[in-house]
C-alpha cells in the first residue's frame, strides 16, 4: 500500500544536529508545533512522558533559545519520537551532548532496535556498533 503524504510523517522520525529549532519559543510550544505539523495528538500527558524521556521534565516551559546545545539535542528527539514512528533515522546521534543525554540515545536506541527500524549515519566508532549491519560509504578520490 502507498503511504499518503500524511502517513508518510508519521512513519519516520529524524534527529540531526543541523535540524533547526524555534528559539523564541519554549520546548513544549516546539513540541506541540511540530506535533500539528505531523499531524500528532498531544496532551498534557503526552508532554509530560516525552520531555520526562528525553530528560527535559521541568525545562519545558523554558525558551529555547535558553537551552544549551544538549538540551537543543535532546528536544530534538523528543520531536522525532512523536507519534512512536516505526522508522527512527539518526545523522550523528551523539554530537553535542553530555553524559546524561548519552543516557537518553543509548536507552532509544536499544528500544527502536527492537521495536522498529533504526537508522544511524556517524563517523563515531562506538556508535557503528548499533546497528546489525554496517554499511561503510567511503568517498573515492582518483585522480587521472
Amino acid at each position: 500500500k502507498k503511504l499518503t503524504r500524511f502517513e508518510q510523517r508519521l512513519v519516520c522520525g529524524y534527529v540531526a544536529p543541523d535540524l533547526m529549532l524555534y528559539p523564541d519559543m519554549t520546548g513544549v510550544e516546539n513540541l506541540e508545533f511540530f506535533a500539528s505539523l505531523k499531524g500528532v495528538s498531544i496532551n498534557f500527558d503526552v508532554l509530560h512522558q516525552i520531555l520526562t524521556r528525553v530528560g527535559l521534565i521541568g525545562r519545558g516551559r523554558d525558551m529555547v533559545r535558553g537551552y544549551s546545545s544538549g538540551m537543543r539535542q535532546r528536544l530534538k528527539y523528543a520531536i522525532a519520537l512523536l507519534g512512536n514512528p516505526e522508522v527512527l533515522a539518526l545523522d550523528e546521534p551523539t554530537a553535542n551532548l553530555d553524559s546524561e543525554g548519552l543516557l537518553v540515545v543509548e536507552s532509544i536506541v536499544q528500544e527502536w532496535r527492537h521495536k522498529g527500524i533504526l537508522i544511524v549515519g556517524t563517523n563515531e566508532e562506538v556508535e557503528r556498533t548499533w546497528g546489525d549491519t554496517v554499511i561503510s560509504l567511503e568517498r573515492m578520490n582518483r585522480t587521472s
